[in-house]
């Protein structure tokens, strides 16, 4: 036998509700309000990831600080360096450190990566690999010497670095003058 009460809530043998249905209704509502609230405030709706090396409207605001950067590689056309991290500080505008003109920074977070770096000219075309060789996760900068170049020397102009590593693809312009 079951008891309704004046409340709207009714008394069986094993179970006692004492919500009706309208008010189920609205708590679910709001419950779903505030869920929906969070999710939006904490960014799980997917904003714009910035990858490492690419510019952004804020980077004039902050400059990338390496964290014990090791030499990897290094000859007279191009200088291979490697970190563990990297860390931002606010700027200075009296100490901003600008990366060098022809360098191109990349993570490479898979290990046993393969990495391809060359020069391409104004229409993209490649001139030169600079780099191909399997590298470990890290954070890398390749700078590259366009004046050391020889036989032939680089025609002054623009010129583009382009970096191919885990299915990526990052090309990063240069003038040489």
């Amino acid at each position: 036998m079951v008891d309704f009460g004046t409340d709207g809530s009714y008394h069986g043998n094993t179970m006692t509700v004492f919500l009706d249905r309208k008010w189920r209704v609205a708590t679910l509502t709001v419950l779903a309000l505030w869920l929906l609230l969070v999710v939006t405030l904490s960014g799980c709706g997917g904003g714009k990831q910035i990858r490492f090396g690419e510019q952004t409207d804020r980077s004039e605001l902050f400059d990338v600080v390496w964290v014990e950067p090791r030499i990897v590689l290094s000859d007279s056309l191009i200088t291979l360096l490697r970190s563990e991290r990297v860390d931002t500080l606010q700027a200075d505008s009296r100490t901003s450190s600008q990366s060098p003109a022809a360098s191109i920074d990349f993570e490479v977070s898979k290990y046993a990566c393969d990495v391809d770096i060359d020069l391409l000219d104004e229409r993209q075309n490649i001139l030169r690999p600079l780099l191909v060789q399997n590298l470990a996760p890290g954070f890398y900068r390749l700078t590259f010497q366009p004046e050391r170049l020889q036989e032939p020397s680089l025609p002054l102009g623009e010129y583009f670095l382009q970096v191919r590593y885990c299915g990526n693809r990052y090309v990063r312009n240069f003038v040489h003058d």
